[in-house]
């Protein structure tokens, strides 16, 4: 597979800073045009396909948020595929998308993300001595933003610690690109597995963690295929893309001191500047695949009824129409009304949690450390060939 195959045209980013669009991405977005390319999806089948990339501010959000364009098996017209999963809100559309999400964003409102911040912090402090122990040449990522997500949603789900570490190796697995067919699927079926043991579990003995209250709240509406694929959305959505949030949160502050500057003098990592981070880092490049359900036209460019269609978040994100003519990180800048974590019927219902995540862990490290910096940037691991975008490792000393 090559490397043109593997970073899609949607995810490209400028080779020399390592963080904004790339000049062809840049281009098609500037241009207004919507440039084929080819792709391949993990888990779905291992050709060559092709999708259109919508890269504007105002064309992502406009047909994001437009039912002529859907998720699920009429994008990827693969039997067997992931797009077939009971209860994966990725995958769904219309009336089935709305119950399921019914059900789930109830449990992740600002007010019940708030009530978690707590037991968050202390997860943090615990990881914190963890590095502290390790002492400097510690790697944050293998010690601290990876394990985080994992063990937070162990909290949720009401299972053991000692699971965090599977769960981040499925993950892994199923976000990349360079991972075989096979090697995707066995991910898959460990994760369902995984679930399934969990969903009959608070069936038979409720608790008081998320899925018990997924499976009460559902009823006899909710089979037990469509929990385990609502837990699936959760755990895939909830690790990489946090972790990787995270860690280039850190990065770009420890090599933005005016910035870092900011965040000290705020007490912290305000919700307003972890947006700004989000739009600026954009660690999750582009939305789902999609499809077109009928003929659609804007302005000169128009999709046919099947075509599929991949939004480019990153060059949404860095728009002139959003940012004005200053796109570089500005953590003074008014909330930005970004598309980070998506748009429209899909977007992500887990967001608040993962704020939290990233705010309490910037905050809490700079505390614990304030003469922390990286090591080198020649140490750094870019994860240019992923799903999400961020860095394998990140080393730091104090």
């Amino acid at each position: 597979m090559t490397d043109e195959v593997s970073i899609r045209l949607t995810s490209q980013r400028d080779p020399h800073g390592h963080v904004a669009p790339g000049s062809e991405l840049r281009a098609a977005r500037d241009g207004g045009s919507w440039p084929t390319f080819e792709y391949r999806e993990p888990g779905v089948h291992t050709d060559i396909d092709h999708a259109s990339a919508i890269t504007s501010y105002r064309d992502v959000r406009e047909l994001l948020g437009s039912t002529a364009i859907i998720n699920g098996q009429a994008a990827y017209n693969v039997a067997g595929s992931r797009a077939q999963q009971p209860g994966n809100l990725l995958f769904k559309n219309g009336a089935e998308h709305r119950r399921l999400r019914r059900i789930l964003i109830r449990h992740f409102t600002v007010k019940r993300v708030a009530a978690l911040r707590p037991r968050v912090e202390e997860l943090v402090d615990g990881l914190l001595d963890t590095v502290a122990a390790q002492g400097p040449g510690t790697d944050l990522i293998e010690n601290l933003t990876r394990p985080l997500p994992a063990l937070v949603f162990c909290e949720l789900m009401g299972v053991p610690y000692t699971h965090h570490q599977d769960i981040l190796g499925w993950t892994q697995t199923l976000l990349s690109l360079d991972a075989s067919f096979e090697e995707n699927h066995a991910a898959a079926a460990a994760i369902k597995d995984f679930l399934t043991e969990i969903v009959r579990r608070v069936t038979r003995e409720p608790g008081a963690d998320l899925m018990s209250a997924i499976v009460a709240e559902g009823g006899d509406d909710l089979s037990e295929d469509e929990a385990v694929g609502m837990g699936t959305i959760l755990l895939v959505a909830g690790m990489d893309t946090t972790s990787h949030s995270t860690a280039l949160s850190i990065l770009t502050l420890l090599q933005q001191p005016d910035q870092l500057a900011i965040v000290r003098a705020a007490g912290g990592l305000a919700e307003p500047a972890t947006d700004e981070l989000i739009r600026y880092l954009s660690p999750v490049p582009a939305a789902q695949l999609r499809c077109a359900a009928e003929d659609i036209t804007l302005g000169e460019n128009t999709l046919r009824a099947g075509d599929r269609v991949m939004f480019s978040l990153l060059a949404a994100n860095w728009d002139p129409e959003l940012i004005g003519s200053a796109p570089e990180l500005d953590l003074t800048r008014p909330r930005p009304n970004h598309v980070g974590f998506g748009y429209g019927f899909h977007q992500c219902p887990g967001q608040h949690l993962a704020r939290l995540e990233v705010s309490v862990t910037v905050t809490k490290l700079f505390e614990r450390f304030p003469a922390l910096a990286a090591v080198t940037d020649d140490s750094l691991d870019w994860n240019e060939r992923g799903l999400i975008y961020g860095i394998n490792r990140l080393p730091v000393t104090w």
